[in-house]
């Protein structure tokens, strides 16, 4: 079920719904605005409040008007890394560090660093320079090893990264309508 409540700060002109629809009330009549999508996949509105355009992001709408920031998080957070999903239950409030967490771990940004797993130990590590520290080796050599430039005498080798689909839970059941992508290493 769709729910509207009014966009702050626009004088009652404007409403938001619940599944990302923003509304104009203007002149008495309601009419849906068409959204823009801007160069990082994002969903914008042009509102108009006492002839100043305001240009805003639809998720933090829906995010202002729905969801409760009780730890006062600056950014908004979609859930399953879709860009244009602004559903209530697709968005949370998060830091910074929060929601770039969220993007390494769904697969929407990839680590600068690859991961190395040593195959004997069943150990990971973070990055070559964290393996080459484990097995007492020269950085470089270690690295000579995994991209296969030198005859590799470790166990080590470059994690393989898979994609697998988590089903996101919608009001506290798995959907498999709704996944989020995680990337798992091998």
């Amino acid at each position: 079920m769709t729910h509207w409540k009014l966009i702050k700060d626009t004088k009652g002109l404007y409403s938001i719904s619940s599944n990302g629809e923003v509304r104009s009330l203007l002149n008495g009549k309601i009419q849906i605005l068409k959204h823009k999508i801007d160069r990082a996949g994002y969903k914008s509105v042009t509102l108009s409040v006492q002839k100043k355009k305001i240009y805003k992001f639809v998720h933090r709408l829906v995010a202002e008007a729905f969801l409760h920031n009780p730890h006062n998080k600056a950014e908004v957070n979609h859930l399953n890394g879709i860009k244009t999903d602004n559903r209530v239950e697709n968005l949370e409030w998060a830091t910074h560090s929060e929601n770039i967490q969220h993007a390494y771990i769904t697969g929407l940004c990839t680590p600068k660093t690859k991961i190395v797993v040593d195959d004997f130990h069943e150990e990971r590590y973070g990055s070559v320079k964290e393996a080459a520290e484990a097995f007492n080796i020269n950085e470089g050599t270690c690295r000579n090893y995994l991209n296969g430039n030198i005859n590799n005498k470790t166990p080590l080798r470059y994690a393989e990264p898979i994609v697998v689909h988590v089903p996101i839970e919608v009001d506290g059941v798995p959907s498999l309508l709704y996944t989020r992508k995680v990337i798992r290493y091998i």
